[in-house]
């Protein structure tokens, strides 16, 4: 099976507030939903880069 690196992905936390632009809110998005919704894919790691520090997320 093809071993997949996710190399963009928006992690929505409601612990980190989000500030209304244009009218536009993203709905939550978490890390535990992030793993429920590609749990059936062979990724093997994903890197994201929050607006202040990057944040590498290790799936194995």
């Amino acid at each position: 099976m093809l071993k997949i690196f996710d190399a963009h992905l928006h992690i929505i936390d409601p612990r980190f507030p989000l500030v209304e632009n244009q009218g536009f809110l993203p709905e939550r998005f978490t890390c535990r939903d992030y793993l429920k919704r590609t749990e059936k894919l062979n990724i093997i790691g994903a890197l994201s880069f929050p607006a202040l520090s990057r944040l590498l997320i290790r799936l194995i």
